[in-house]
This record gives structure tokens, C-alpha cells and sequence, in this order.
């Protein structure tokens, strides 16, 4: 699909590379990801790749602000991918029955190896870690 503007003598302009070259790579993407999920799992307050409460999409606005335009189903493959590499895991926490929580590997969570020492996720909201506009 290409992408055409008019300019001010009203010819239209093909922008089709420019925007091309202006959208973040998928790797990029993911480093924003990772770096937004050890963020929270570091803060006891860690995302989790789907659910009503915690999963990325719900959380988006608190996401990097080029992460927060995506759907739900393009974070959820971002999630999927990480995990897919292994630069994400899913881990529990303590009081849940299953790996749901998403963290880096050497985390807080993924570092937990039985019921005692692990992290609690902590009640509460969230906070932004990017301002608005950044």
C-alpha cells in the first residue's frame, strides 16, 4: 500500500518510504517490551500477557508511548515472541497457581525457584513510567 500527501501546490507526494523508515522495527519494539516488563516485575508489579486486570493491552497507556498505539493482538505476539527467545518468561507468583506473570529472565520472579521465595504481586495501581508526550 502506498501513501501519498498533497504538497502546498497541491501535487500529491509519495510518503510511502518515509513512513516506512519512521515505524519502529519489531526487534525495536520488543526492547521496548522487555525493558517495560523488568520495569514493573521489578516494582512487584508485573503485566501478565493476557488478563482483564494486568495484561499488556490493558495496561498499554502505562507502556512506552510507541507501544501504546499497537493492539491487542500485535503486544500479545510481541509477548509471544519474547517468550518464543527467551528474553521474556512466565513465572508465578506467590499465591498463584500459574505462571501467568511475565518478567526477564534473572528477575525477581523468574529468580524465585520455590513458594517461599517468591515475589508477591503487589495490590494497587500501576504508575506511568513515561510521561505524557515522551
Amino acid at each position: 500500500m502506498s501513501t501519498y500527501v498533497r504538497n502546498e501546490g497541491g501535487l500529491l507526494i509519495d510518503y510511502t518510504g518515509v513512513l516506512r523508515h519512521a515505524r519502529p522495527s519489531s526487534s525495536d519494539l520488543l526492547d521496548l517490551l522487555v525493558a517495560d516488563v523488568a520495569h514493573f516485575a521489578n516494582d512487584s508489579m508485573p503485566l501478565q500477557k493476557t488478563g482483564a486486570g494486568c495484561g499488556v493491552h490493558e495496561m498499554c497507556e502505562l507502556l512506552h508511548p510507541s507501544l501504546r498505539h499497537l493492539g491487542r493482538d500485535r503486544l500479545r505476539e510481541l509477548c509471544q515472541e519474547g517468550i518464543d527467545t527467551g528474553r521474556l518468561v512466565k513465572c508465578r507468583a506467590s499465591g498463584s497457581a500459574k505462571a501467568i506473570w511475565l518478567d526477564v529472565p534473572g528477575g525477581p520472579y523468574a529468580s524465585a525457584t520455590d513458594n517461599d521465595g517468591m515475589p508477591a504481586v503487589r495490590p494497587g495501581s500501576r504508575t506511568k513510567r513515561y510521561a505524557d508526550g515522551d
